[in-house]
């Protein structure tokens, strides 16, 4: 419900993974899911595959040639939640995207923040940084984009992450006990 009113009906999910978000997405709208890796885009394939509105399609961040592929579907929103953090090169990972859309499209992102939240559970997730907000802005903005609205999410979350993660130093969270 944060990015419904951000959404467009020409949407791409960018790092769809097992396909949590796009059973959300896909109502209503055309939806590209996107994944780099196979066994991925298997699993999107058998779920979605079949539906008129959705399209599965390799798309691996890194990889500017992959970007074609926004174009070809005339994405009007790129949803993109907890993947920038996985991409080295993040800045030019964005810089790619932006060239692949069309002025007026909006891009939704989704960030760890709390550089001093950065622990084990990050690394596992092969997670290269949190960010500051400070410093997302920075890249949207060095990136060629306008930051149009921002909020924190999950705030009541950082002082569990922070003790499972700095003070326990758990490299995984902690089965829910009944």
């Amino acid at each position: 419900t944060t990015i419904r009113d951000h959404l467009g009906n020409r949407i791409a999910e960018l790092g769809s993974g097992r396909g949590n978000l796009s059973k959300l997405l896909k109502e209503g709208a055309n939806v590209l899911v996107t994944d780099n890796r196979e066994e991925y885009l298997k699993e999107l394939r058998r779920r979605w595959g079949h539906l008129p509105n959705i399209r599965v399609s390799r798309l691996d961040l890194t990889d500017g040639k992959d970007y074609e592929v926004l174009k070809d579907f005339k994405v009007d929103t790129v949803v993109c939640l907890n993947v920038l953090e996985h991409i080295d090169a993040d800045v030019h990972a964005v810089r790619h995207l932006c060239a692949a859309l069309a002025p007026d499209s909006r891009i939704c992102l989704l960030v760890p923040v709390n550089k001093w939240l950065f622990g084990p559970m990050d690394a596992i997730d092969h997670h290269y940084r949190r960010y500051t907000r400070r410093e997302v802005n920075a890249k949207v903005r060095e990136a060629g984009l306008r930051v149009e609205h921002q909020k924190y999410f999950n705030l009541l979350g950082i002082p569990a992450w922070f003790f499972t993660n700095r003070v326990l130093r758990r490299s995984m969270a902690a089965p829910v006990q009944y």
